[in-house]
């Protein structure tokens, strides 16, 4: 049965949470790009990937909490919070952001709204992007 963008994004970030990298894939569009917003862009499902396997957090750690989450035809948003500990044992709390633009069922391009300088202080430089 093929989901709807709600049920879409929902289960997108449940791979997030879970780190889940093969189901992950199986919503990116070859030619994805993700654009964190002050860093650079991500191009092509390979480096999407890899990022998230780089995320600096334990796994089993992290829970995703969508506060809403708005559909718009092939685009969706969802605001919520990231909670999860780092590799080194701090607290990590990131609110975020995301927009989502798909072709043909698949996340053409995504968009994430966070606090980066959140990110190289919490995870010690270790973000798991890079400053334009």
């Amino acid at each position: 049965m093929k989901m709807n963008y709600y049920q879409l994004v929902t289960a997108i970030n449940k791979a997030f949470e879970k780190n889940d990298l093969e189901l992950l894939a199986t919503h990116l569009h070859n030619d994805v790009t993700w654009q964190i917003i002050g860093s650079k862009p991500i191009h092509g499902k390979d480096d999407f990937l890899k990022c998230c396997s780089e995320a600096p957090l334990k796994n089993n750690s992290v829970k995703i909490t969508i506060n809403t989450l708005l559909v718009d035809g092939a685009k969706a948003a969802a605001e919520g919070i990231i909670e999860a500990e780092t590799l080194k044992g701090k607290a990590y709390r990131q609110y975020f952001c995301d927009i989502y633009y798909f072709e043909d069922d698949l996340i053409k391009t995504m968009s994430s709204y966070i606090d980066t300088a959140y990110d190289r202080e919490v995870l010690d430089g270790s973000a798991i992007y890079q400053n334009n």
